[in-house]
């Protein structure tokens, strides 16, 4: 009962997501016609936007939305917490999860795997926390055609072990049919803790929020620009 309640939150939580990151990309064609015809030219392309269902599409579109904001903000980076201060900025969002997790029937399930994320500073170190310019020039050369990342370090390099394989797994029900137990020389790894919903809820959350405070200041960005 667990693992199917858990797992079904987390599918639905990924799905969401997924569809937030289209609407961000169409009100950004909305507003910008260059903007839009890259994108009805990329949408259908993995390697771009694809689904919007892996970590590279959706650092595309972060770094789409990012490039939008330095246009909007005259070239300098806008005053967001998520780019400014993210050490502040993942330990609100860490708070707000652990507090709304203490308070449903979940905490009584999740306790250890809980415990394991409060072990580690991996959800609050800015060194894993997402990059940006200073600066930025509207001659579009500038912006690095690989872009900035999303996550860096330690959280990037989890990601697709935490939550995509098992984003996978589940989407497609291969634990029907295949035996996910681990073997002793996983269970022996550092990184095995991480493998929880806990941190899968957290990583998505943590995303969720950087793209909600970026979408929240273009908004703002857009309605003060008189060519819009």
């Amino acid at each position: 009962m667990k693992e199917y309640f858990l797992s079904s939150l987390f599918l639905r939580m990924t799905g969401a997501q997924e569809q937030k990151l289209k609407c961000i990309c169409w009100e950004l064609a909305t507003h910008d016609y260059d903007f839009r015809n890259d994108y009805l030219e990329g949408i259908g392309d993995s390697r771009k936007y694809g689904e919007f269902s892996s970590f590279i599409q959706r650092e595309k579109v972060y770094n789409d939305l990012l490039r939008q904001l330095f246009l909007l903000n005259e070239g300098e980076r806008p005053r967001c917490t998520c780019l400014g201060n993210y050490k502040k900025f993942s330990q609100r969002v860490y708070m707000m999860v652990e507090a709304q997790l203490k308070k449903e029937p979940l905490y009584s399930w999740l306790q250890k795997e809980i415990q394991d994320l409060e072990d580690t500073n991996i959800m609050t170190d800015p060194n894993n926390g997402p990059a940006s310019p200073s600066t930025f020039s509207a001659r579009e050369k500038e912006w690095p055609s690989k872009g900035y990342k999303l996550f860096r370090n330690d959280l990037r390099s989890i990601y697709d072990l935490v939550v995509k394989q098992h984003r996978n797994r589940c989407a497609h029900n291969l634990t029907s049919v295949q035996n996910h137990h681990p073997n002793l020389d996983q269970l022996k790894k550092p990184d095995y803790p991480q493998q929880n919903y806990v941190y899968r809820f957290v990583i998505l959350i943590l995303i969720d929020e950087i793209f909600i405070e970026l979408y929240q200041k273009y908004k703002e960005l857009v309605e003060r620009n008189p060519w819009y």
